[in-house]
């Protein structure tokens, strides 16, 4: 939606949040229905560990009704995942106090909130370049993908490729050019960086 906007910005993939605003504004953007998954699973809370890491993280919600999707299950409202939802709230507020929770009715209105805090930022003259995150490893897996995202070209959904077909670092830094490029997507050059980045 923000390239139809024509909206001037950087495509690329961010380990930490869907959007990065300069002055170290992440954004984490949510459906309601997603952010209802994600905090069964767990990993609402992995993400915003990860998102703390910015000066200023926004948690965005995106939903046009919120009594369905935060009070309703199977058109049916549903005590439960009333209070999962509002039992989340609670404890972003308490243990995660510099997030800000923003809730949108709709993907224009989280677009214009975008576009209008970045124009905001040009105009006062406060628009520093941002700078993404890493996550933070949480298990030795993510660490060995974090030491593999770290080569320029790799980035996590290569390094996680890497693991899959070698299984070890070891086994990656071992591996030939000829064996690396066998990876979708991995170029020769990468590969060299692979090389000469790990031995």
């Amino acid at each position: 939606m923000l390239l139809e906007r024509k909206v001037p910005l950087k495509k690329e993939f961010l380990e930490v949040g869907d959007h990065l605003l300069p002055n170290s504004i992440g954004v984490e953007r949510k459906t309601g229905k997603d952010f209802l998954a994600s905090i069964t699973d767990k990993r609402l809370y992995n993400q915003l560990n990860n998102l703390y890491q910015y000066n200023y993280p926004i948690l965005a919600i995106i939903t046009d009704n919120i009594w369905k999707d935060m009070y309703f299950s199977k058109n049916k409202y549903n005590a439960n995942v009333h209070n999962v939802y509002k039992g989340a709230l609670k404890t972003i507020y308490a243990k995660y106090p510099k997030v800000r929770i923003i809730f949108f009715d709709s993907d224009e209105e989280y677009v214009d909130f975008l576009i209008e805090i970045d124009n905001k930022l040009l105009e006062d003259g406060k628009n520093l370049r941002p700078i993404p995150m890493t996550r933070k490893a949480t298990s030795i897996k993510e660490i060995r993908e974090n030491v593999l995202a770290a080569i320029p070209g790799v980035g996590i959904s290569m390094s996680k490729k890497l693991l899959k077909r070698f299984n070890s670092v070891n086994r990656i830094s071992n591996a030939t050019i000829e064996e690396l490029i066998e990876i979708d997507k991995l170029g020769n050059k990468t590969a060299e960086k692979i090389k000469e980045s790990l031995n």
